[in-house]
């Protein structure tokens, strides 16, 4: 598996506006795009300083992708994504050497980006994203 680098830090926070307004007007972010991935019940916002990013995820309804974790943790770092050369080479790595991915199916994420989740009991409890 060839990692290319962090793509991005992903968080839950429980006060979305107050974590926002802390990295913007303190940190100096920018807020340089919101989507929303209605299938996946998700609001996502991009904040980005230099080569540093973070998307803020907030759930949009309450059987969204994140509801688990909300309802278990309250707030947090929901994941780490890694940029990767190639995501369909990297999960049949993953199948081989038995370290299943969360799903076996890649999906479309952010930015149509093509993501695939690696479950945390197989890596030590960190949720981690392949995204290419």
């Amino acid at each position: 598996m060839e990692i290319l680098g962090i793509d991005h830090i992903a968080i839950i926070p429980k006060s979305p506006k107050k974590f926002i307004d802390f990295f913007i007007n303190f940190l100096g972010f920018t807020l340089s795009h919101i989507e929303i991935i209605g299938t996946r019940g998700l609001k996502i916002l991009f904040l980005q300083k230099d080569n540093i990013n973070i998307e803020v995820l907030i759930s949009i309804h309450p059987n969204s992708e994140i509801s688990k974790f909300i309802k278990i943790y309250k707030s947090g770092i929901h994941h780490i994504a890694f940029k990767t050369e190639n995501i369909n080479r990297d999960i049949q790595e993953l199948i081989n050497a038995n370290l299943a991915p969360a799903t076996s199916k890649i999906k479309i994420g952010a930015h149509n980006k093509k993501v695939l989740f690696i479950h945390p009991k197989v890596i030590g409890g960190i949720l981690i994203e392949l995204c290419q």
